[in-house]
């Protein structure tokens, strides 16, 4: 198969069995759209099979793996990251590589931490469910719970970021690596090591972020309303959270080859990590039967948003 829902696959030619699956994945889906009245929300003209799809790039078949055989296949690999994921008590995600940055399970759990305060900062006791698929648990509620996670991430990030194409990318080294990697020491509040915090993510480019007071305005008329985060700290104290936390999350959504010490290049944790449509990756695993990297790999290893692969 050269290609896969209208667009040419790069890299590796795909075994004739994931071949297979991929034919009547797409197969299933243009039945399903032909037989949806589905409109295009800007132009009201009928909304063409692609754009019903949504993949936005070429799928591929490159790197290690299932990737070297031609079993496995990444789908919008610049909008669907790598992410950190708990399972219970476990905390997984992709190994980036020999000479890359390996995050161990507590280093993972700080990443987890910033989705559960994103996910609490907007409903008040919400945790991030970014684990792996429950026996027997459908995948369309396992896409709805990380894209609620991811939506979350979104939100959070907006009060204190600019908004910036989806795809796009950061091109520095996230500063919590800078602070001394992790663990460190994951505070902003008014003491002597959150102190520092505060200086050193001030460091973050202004055209990245917005203004400092619009950003502490907008979290102010957040917080008004909500005693349970403003036990937590004031606007200062959250604007200083949301940009360490921003910088935190980044770490496991790095692109391309990783460096010795630090992701040089890194997804916009702003624009989330989840944007397969639902239709679309339920018919790849319920359909084409196949792993999807976000939740089938195991506790330690799910994480992988963009991939899919044969179970055998």
């Amino acid at each position: 198969m050269s290609t896969f829902l209208g667009r040419p696959v790069v890299g590796t030619p795909l075994h004739q069995d994931l071949v297979d699956r991929l034919t009547l994945v797409e197969q299933n889906l243009r039945a399903t759209h032909a037989n949806l009245a589905t409109i295009d929300q800007l132009t009201g003209a009928p909304q063409s099979f692609e754009d019903w799809v949504g993949l936005k790039e070429s799928p591929t078949c490159t790197g290690g793996g299932l990737h070297r055989t031609g079993r496995a296949i990444d789908l919008d690999v610049n909008r669907n990251p790598y992410i950190a994921t708990r399972t219970g008590t476990s905390f997984g995600g992709e190994n980036p590589g020999p000479n890359g940055v390996v995050l161990t399970s507590f280093q993972r759990s700080q990443v987890v931490a910033v989705y559960d305060r994103a996910a609490d900062f907007l409903e008040q006791g919400v945790t991030a469910r970014v684990g792996g698929r429950a026996s027997n648990e459908p995948t369309a509620d396992v896409w709805r719970r990380f894209a609620a996670v991811s939506d979350a991430l979104t939100t959070y990030f907006a009060f204190c970021f600019r908004q910036f194409p989806a795809g796009s990318f950061l091109d520095r080294p996230p500063l919590a690596f800078l602070l001394g990697g992790l663990p460190f020491i994951d505070d902003v509040s008014p003491t002597f090591a959150g102190l520092a915090n505060r200086v050193f993510v001030d460091n973050i480019p202004t055209a990245e972020r917005l203004p400092r007071a619009d950003a502490q305005q907008s979290i102010a008329a957040w917080l008004a309303d909500r005693p349970d985060l403003q036990a937590k700290g004031d606007a200062d104290f959250w604007y200083f959270r949301v940009l360490l936390d921003h910088e935190i999350v980044r770490i496991p959504m790095l692109s391309g080859t990783p460096g010795p010490v630090a992701p040089l290049r890194t997804r916009r944790p702003g624009n989330g990590f989840l944007s397969l449509r639902p239709h679309l990756v339920q018919a790849l695993c319920d359909v084409g039967g196949l792993r999807w990297g976000a939740c089938d790999f195991g506790a330690g290893e799910n994480g992988d948003m963009m991939h899919f692969d044969l179970r055998h």
